[in-house]
């Protein structure tokens, strides 16, 4: 039967190279063992049981398709939970540690200050003290408790050992009871086991502590889950930052077709691409940095006009995965051209970057402009001075008095710039500058307001005059003129629009428009600032002539409107998609939306630069000194100080008028000695003093007055002659 097998069987069991034969070298008689090295790969192959094989892909399958996802879940859900908890147990403690320094209060007092409400600002404060005192006295009142415990004690003690006493004595004497000794033992053993009580409940407080912690915990959770406050990416659903939204031409078509034009609609289901003027593209700033954003300009199908795309600009950011400030729509050079500005998310974010003065030492000149901030695409914003006048405003604690007092701070700069600051309000946003200031009001009282227009009234008497000067001579600009470059700021400005007295607010507005459109010409450089910017506050005419408008965040188009001009809500200049910051939520603080600042578009979103207040008096300190270094650079023929005489020069310069204004001839005195010190600074009323120690009276009727036949017998009794005429 074994020599019937066939060849086929035979084959079968016959060894190949896939499967190795089971003889082995110690099985063959005289064959020499073969090196281990040889035979250490057939042992390892036969060592993998056949389950196992191809196991390593299955676990490598498991780990790409369950595994990571399911670890990527685990890890979002704790680090969202996580973040619950962190964030609700710091509210919390915030909140406590508030309450504890009445931080609530305090905040809302600056606010009030800052929005010069006085009335407020006394209530609030009013509140806090009542809250303080009560305070103290619930703290009195423990201390006096405490202060009484020690003689409580001692009383209930002597009482305690007097019953015990009694007790002790009456259980002798009773036949058949306790003894005397037998009733202060039992008091002796409740002692001892009050004392295990004791050491039991102390044992006890950690885990109390511990209880007290979980409880904390779990409100904090609960506070920070109601507040949904947790990282972007561990939100539920939430995309990876590799997901975000492609800006190009597609997506930008996609965006516009969900507005629900019909005309952008039917275009798009024609299958038909918008025609761009301007393909989406980043620039490229003077620093050689790429824009944080992508421009692109889009010629809008079926004469839809871009109106009424600015109008859904909500909706277009939420297409393009972006939040509204993100998002930037405005009308090109007609209306059927759209203009779309579209930042990177999260790239607005972030503090406002230092003014690159700060370090300054040098002098400038201040009508080639101040460094007042950055553009979206990282260019900087040079504020124009020479023809320049300026509207600024927007919500409290926004930046307006940021950017105000950035304008002055380079104007000290300029050892010629005579710098005039009135504030509408109580508050110290410019008494660090005060020393280089050459007028300088604060307060809500009418004195302020009249002090405002009297002001205003200067300014336009030393407008006039200078007009009449660069008319006579052939100069163009107040630069070339060489005047002196005058910066007068208005803070809170409303006030003074919106006073009581009709009359009043009457003269200052028509005097606020004329500054606003002429003081520019001739070197005077108007600053207006105002929280209040509705038509109500501002008169139309001041935000028509002022050419330079600052718009931070407001709270709707009326306000928008009355601070970047009439229809700019419409063209999508806005400053309502600014989102409102504070101490805990930076939100656009610093961030504005301005006109006429940048000279090659019609609009710019402005990141103002950031001066902290502590430097404030340094910086001012500093300029004092490039003022003081400049007097004494004046060329002089000899090292003995220039002197001159005031009735000799009042004379000279009353032209043959028979009178003057005493701010006219001032001006005239300065621009007869223009080096002369004692000349550079002179106001009206310092003339009228100066003149009365000659013997020269100034009356005063509507203004100050110098009379020319005053004058010249004031020479005369001098020089004991006849007057002059």
């Amino acid at each position: 039967a074994d020599g019937g097998a066939t060849a086929p069987d035979l084959a079968d069991t016959a060894p190949t190279s896939e499967q190795p034969t089971a003889t082995t070298a110690e099985d063959a008689p005289g064959a020499e063992l073969a090196p281990d090295t040889e035979r250490a790969p057939a042992r390892r192959a036969g060592r993998i049981p056949p389950a196992l094989r191809g196991a390593a892909s299955d676990v490598r399958r498991w780990t790409v398709d369950t595994g990571l996802p399911a670890a990527t879940v685990i890890g979002r859900v704790t680090a969202r939970h996580g973040s619950y908890a962190t964030v609700g147990t710091w509210e919390l403690a915030r909140r406590g540690w508030a309450r504890l320094t009445f931080g609530d209060l305090n905040e809302a007092i600056r606010a009030a200050r800052a929005a010069g409400d006085l009335g407020q600002v006394a209530e609030l404060e009013a509140r806090k003290q009542a809250s303080a005192d009560a305070r103290m006295a619930r703290v009195k009142t423990l201390l006096q408790a405490a202060s009484k415990t020690p003689k409580v004690l001692g009383m209930f003690s002597a009482g305690l050992l007097a019953l015990l006493t009694v007790a002790g004595m009456v259980a002798q004497i009773r036949p058949g009871g306790t003894t005397f000794t037998g009733v202060w033992a039992g008091f002796g053993d409740a002692l001892a086991t009050g004392a295990d009580w004791a050491l039991w409940a102390g044992t006890m407080l950690p885990w109390l502590a511990l209880a007290g912690l979980g409880v904390i915990g779990v409100a904090g959770y609960a506070l920070g889950r109601s507040t949904g406050r947790a990282p972007q990416w561990a939100q539920s659903g939430a995309a990876a930052p590799s997901q975000a939204v492609v800006i190009d031409e597609t997506t930008i078509a996609q965006a516009l077709g969900t507005l629900g034009i019909k005309a952008i609609n039917d275009h798009l289901k024609q299958g038909l691409p918008l025609q761009y003027t301007a393909m989406p593209h980043r620039t490229t700033n003077e620093d050689g940095e790429k824009d944080v954003g992508i421009t692109a300009q889009v010629r809008l199908p079926g004469g839809t006009a871009a109106s009424e795309v600015i109008k859904q600009s909500t909706k277009l950011a939420a297409a393009l995965a972006r939040a509204s400030v993100e998002v930037w729509p405005s009308v090109g050079e007609d209306e059927g051209l759209l203009n779309l500005w579209i930042a990177d998310r999260g790239s607005l974010d972030g503090n406002a970057p230092s003014w690159p003065w700060l370090e300054r030492t040098e002098a400038i000149d201040l009508y080639q402009g101040v460094p007042i901030g950055r553009t979206l695409d990282g260019r900087t914003i040079i504020a124009p001075v020479d023809g320049a006048s300026y509207l600024v405003g927007g919500r409290p604690g926004q930046g307006k008095s940021q950017f105000v007092r950035t304008l002055v701070c380079g104007a000290m700069f300029d050892p010629r710039a005579r710098i005039r600051v009135y504030v509408l309000a109580s508050n110290n946003d410019f008494a660090a500058m005060r020393p280089r200031l050459e007028r300088y009001r604060t307060g809500l009282g009418r004195e302020t307001i009249a002090a405002v227009l009297e002001e205003m009234k200067e300014l336009y008497t030393e407008l006039e005059r200078r007009g009449e000067y660069m008319e006579a001579h052939g100069y163009d600009t107040a630069s070339d003129a060489g005047f002196e470059p005058i910066v007068a700021v208005f803070d809170e400005i409303h006030q003074a629009f919106q006073h009581r007295d009709k009359e009043l607010r009457t003269e200052i507005s028509a005097y606020a428009e004329d500054l606003a459109k002429l003081a520019r010409k001739y070197g005077i450089l108007v600053i207006y600032s105002t929280q209040s910017a509705d038509a109500q506050s501002i008169p139309k005419g001041v935000t028509r002539q002022s050419q330079q408008r600052v718009a931070y965040s407001v709270v709707d188009q009326p306000a928008n409107d009355g601070l970047l001009g009439s229809g700019s809500y419409k063209r999508g200049v806005t400053a309502t998609s600014l989102r409102p910051g504070n101490k805990k939520y930076h939100g656009d603080r610093g961030k504005s939306v301005t006109v006429g600042l940048v000279p090659d578009a019609n609009w710019a979103m402005c990141c103002g630069f950031m001066i902290p207040s502590e430097v404030l008096p340094e910086l001012t300190e500093r300029a004092l000194a490039v003022h003081e270094q400049a007097a004494h650079q004046a060329p002089l023929e000899s090292t003995q100080p220039e002197t001159r005489d005031l009735l000799s020069d009042v004379a000279e310069c009353l032209h043959g008028d028979d009178k003057v204004k005493a701010t006219d001839m001032a001006s005239r005195l300065r621009d007869l000695a223009p080096h002369y010190t004692p000349y550079k600074h002179l106001s009206g009323q310092g003339l009228a003093d100066q003149l009365a120690e000659h013997g020269v009276t100034v009356p005063k009727t509507s203004v100050l007055t110098v009379y020319a036949e005053r004058v010249h017998h004031a020479l005369a009794d001098r020089e004991g002659g006849n007057p002059q005429p």
